[in-house]
């Protein structure tokens, strides 16, 4: 089963871009939502579906921190990756204190992109499989 990557920025261009990249490229299932909030909604659901979420910094409705200390408390294996800007990385920098597993600059080689989604899903699939050893 394909894992399922949760796109999340408010650009409907970069959301396409990105969509289309990671999907066709990288062959992962892709979902993707214009706010933080919308975001939170979906990683938090009963039955969510999504293992990985790329997140733009700049999110709107719901600043982009208060999106993962959120997540982190109903998920706090869930791994996040944050898409920033050039220039921006002080707050890229609250980002993996506030528990994001790493942090791309756009705009971003695919094959980069790839390499640290599969990091952070191998991650969260042992912490799984830990988790199902423990019980």
């Amino acid at each position: 089963m394909l894992d399922t990557i949760l796109i999340v920025d408010g650009d409907v261009t970069q959301r396409h871009m990105a969509k289309q990249a990671i999907t066709e490229k990288l062959k992962y299932n892709t979902l993707t939502a214009s706010t933080g909030q919308e975001a939170i909604n979906l990683v938090i659901a009963a039955g969510s579906i999504v293992n990985l979420m790329l997140l733009d910094m700049r999110t709107p409705q719901v600043d982009s921190l208060h999106v993962i200390r959120s997540i982190k408390l109903y998920r706090p294996d869930f791994p996040i990756i944050i898409l920033t800007e050039y220039g921006d990385h002080a707050h890229a920098t609250q980002a993996i204190h506030a528990g994001a597993n790493d942090f791309l600059t756009k705009p971003i080689a695919i094959e980069r992109l790839g390499l640290s989604i599969a990091s952070a899903l191998r991650i969260f699939h042992l912490c799984k499989s830990i988790e199902k050893l423990e019980k």
